[in-house]
């Protein structure tokens, strides 16, 4: 049963004096403010960590790192050769495959794999040296 004491029915406030208006209006004022702070403190701390970011990429990689990403690039070109000659060498898996086709994938491993070294990627920390 709706409520027809107010002309929205269920869905409307009851009419508010000025008082309350002014109260209502002081506490949304105050949960603007503390959300305000929280977002200006989230914001610092963001800061903080983009600049403790950047002072790590500036920092020169150990003769370590750069021995971990050249291994892991190292790594991800064998599997793409490997994956080459596997084709090249059973010409009844891929009777389709064409020189120029071996030549291309050999192609984009080599640039992948200049990528992969400069950009750190195929990290394996992981694995034994």
């Amino acid at each position: 049963m709706l409520d027809d004491t107010y002309p929205g029915g269920l869905n409307e406030a009851p009419p508010m004096t000025d008082e309350e208006r002014a109260q209502e209006i002081d506490k949304l004022r105050e949960i603007h403010q503390t959300n305000m702070r929280n977002i200006n403190a989230a914001n610092d701390m963001i800061d903080l960590d983009i600049k403790g970011l950047a002072l790590e990429l500036q920092k020169p990689k150990t003769d370590y790192e750069r021995f971990i990403d050249e291994r892991g690039a190292a790594q991800i070109l064998r599997d793409d050769v490997c994956w080459v000659v596997g084709l090249t060498t059973d010409p009844t898996s891929a009777p389709q495959l064409t020189v120029e086709m071996a030549h291309d994938r050999l192609k984009a491993a080599l640039e992948a794999h200049d990528a992969n070294r400069d950009n750190g990627l195929g990290d394996f920390e992981g694995t034994q040296i």
